[in-house]
């Protein structure tokens, strides 16, 4: 209602301002300038929507919704959702732990697992079947431009995985799935070697355990 109630008046001073052009006599360019544009401009009124915090919780799988996001029947105590689990009807089992060591390494405070938590992307990427092909732009992270921040991964264009054959070509080093062919000794070397900044007791538990 309060749309049309807007567009009414808005035609309703547009149609005026039509009429008195017709009807009024033509004023000299000296006298327009004491007089303001006929026509104004319409900004439609925006109104601020809220929907509070999200603390709604689901009781069956724990999910956070907004209150308003409960299903139309359900009451607020318990709030019931579908968004979900579909008020418990789909339910999935937990996931296994990980290894004793995995879960060292993620959640230990001694130096190994400090490094392993600073560096864990260029593990990942050294332990990885395929190679990432990418423009990365290095720029958002420099600091005398943006400050101190949250380290971005920001890339130009496309992003795609680069897969080598299975066996590498006569002199050159196995990298990537290559090295999961070859003995641990002679990968865990491979790989140290491209990653000289990395311990390598670590690169071996992590080696041995996805084998």
């Amino acid at each position: 209602m309060d749309l049309m109630v807007h567009i009414y008046r808005y035609v309703i001073i547009n149609l005026s301002n039509i009429f008195n052009v017709f009807s009024d006599p033509p004023i000299s360019n000296q006298s327009r300038r004491h007089f303001g544009a006929a026509r104004r401009n319409y900004h439609e009124p925006h109104e601020h929507f809220d929907l509070g915090p999200m603390n709604a919780i689901c009781p069956y799988c724990g999910a956070l919704h907004w209150m308003e996001e409960k299903l139309s029947d359900s009451s607020k105590s318990p709030p019931h959702f579908g968004m979900c689990c579909d008020d418990g009807k789909v339910q999935l089992p937990l996931l296994r732990a990980p290894a004793r060591e995995l879960q060292d390494l993620l959640q230990g405070e001694d130096a190994q697992c400090r490094e392993f938590r600073e560096k864990i992307r260029q593990y990942n990427m050294a332990l990885a079947f395929t190679s990432l092909g990418a423009n990365v732009d290095l720029t958002v992270n420099d600091p005398r431009h943006h400050g101190r921040s949250g380290w971005v991964f920001q890339i130009q264009g496309q992003l795609y995985h680069r897969s080598g054959a299975l066996t590498a070509p006569d002199g050159t080093p196995p990298r990537y799935a290559q090295l999961y062919f070859y003995d641990l000794h002679v990968a865990l070397q491979q790989r140290m070697h491209r990653n000289s900044n990395l311990r390598e007791d670590t690169m071996c538990t992590l080696q041995r355990l996805i084998t």
